[in-house]
């Protein structure tokens, strides 16, 4: 697995940035490191061997009946944006690794706009870096449409906050072309766009009880929704995830991410970050809510990842002197706990030609 960790050890470098105080020399150390991770980063994951994930081989074969032509109308609808770039990668005669490079390039380019909207232009590297340790293998690496409709939805819900509405409707509907699951940021998205001010914390804290108050009464929709064809993989249990108890780490540092944000913080925070928090705590519902199904609760939880991040950011503009760095330190160790978990999920790492 070292090749992994050679990828850990590329963005880490990042961090350091972060604390060089002179503004102008952190700006031209930023221009030169972000083109250079990116390229590495995205041929790290077009150039995967085919045994590395799990999703490879499904992909692989949705793009040869593609090129082969052998498509009905119900694949168009159901991913039309992988139909869309397979059929002209292959038009031009392109193998399926030119659909890996696109979407991984996307992605990361996608991440990155995000990062540089939703965080301080000093801590955009720390902030990038928590981003590749909680995504790049289980997004670019493994759920590739996901990974592309995940960061176009967060950007299409920061654009809609800033008033910019036409943009935002085209990257939100964007994003829903990768993959439906950003539908699931719908609620914050119209929340965004009509101008909503998220001035009180307590209708946000009342997310916690409705969840359990939901969760009870679910049982027997879902098992409505499971004749669902798209859905029912998910809600049957025959899409495979990992385990995600409701009591998990990354479950705790949430929770205690948004209540320190909300507690010390709330009456100093920007719209901007209440709109985050407040997309942190609906991943969260998700998470309660369909704590009994893995796949639903995984994959719903995972569609505010980039938001969980905000949250996790909010202390360093109000900390000082030694806590920032501790806090910063943390957040480090954070991101190096996120990245050593996410490679459960995938097998040691080899060259497509290897």
């Amino acid at each position: 697995m070292y090749w992994y960790y050679f990828i850990y050890g590329l963005v880490l470098c990042g961090v350091v940035p972060a604390f060089v105080n002179d503004d102008k020399v952190r700006r031209h150390i930023q221009s030169l490191y972000f083109p250079f991770v990116l390229f590495v980063l995205a041929i790290f994951a077009g150039f995967r061997s085919p045994a590395v994930d799990r999703d490879y081989g499904s992909y692989l074969d949705w793009f040869n009946k593609v090129a082969a032509g052998d498509l009905f109308v119900q694949d168009w609808a159901k991913d039309p944006a992988f139909v869309l770039i397979s059929y002209i990668i292959s038009w031009v005669g392109w193998s399926y690794i030119g659909v890996v490079i696109f979407y991984a390039t996307t992605a990361l380019v996608a991440q990155l706009y995000f990062s540089k909207m939703a965080s301080h232009r000093r801590w955009v590297t720390l902030f990038f870096y928590l981003v590749i340790c909680s995504a790049f293998i289980s997004s670019e690496m493994t759920e590739i449409r996901s990974a592309v409709a995940i960061p176009l939805m967060s950007i299409g819900i920061l654009l809609a906050l800033r008033g910019r509405r036409k943009s935002a409707l085209l990257i939100y509907g964007i994003a829903i072309a990768f993959h439906f699951s950003a539908l699931i940021g719908l609620p914050a998205f119209v929340l965004a766009i009509s101008d909503g001010q998220f001035i009180s914390r307590w209708w946000i804290l009342s997310l916690a009880p409705a969840a359990i108050c939901v969760k009870s009464g679910l049982r027997n929709v879902l098992a409505l929704l499971s004749q669902m064809s798209r859905l029912s993989d998910y809600l049957n249990g025959n899409y495979s995830t990992e385990s995600i108890r409701l009591v998990s780490v990354y479950f705790i540092v949430r929770v205690l991410a948004v209540s320190l944000v909300m507690i010390f913080y709330w009456n100093r925070l920007s719209r901007q970050n209440r709109l985050e928090v407040f997309c942190c705590s609906l991943g969260l519902f998700i998470q309660i809510v369909f704590s009994f199904n893995d796949a639903l609760g995984l994959r719903g939880a995972e569609v505010f990842a980039l938001f969980d991040i905000c949250v996790f950011m909010v202390p360093l503009d109000y900390l000082k002197g030694n806590f920032r760095i501790v806090y910063a330190a943390c957040l480090v160790l954070l991101g190096l706990v996120f990245f050593h978990s996410a490679l459960n999920i995938i097998q040691p790492y080899r060259w497509i030609s290897a």
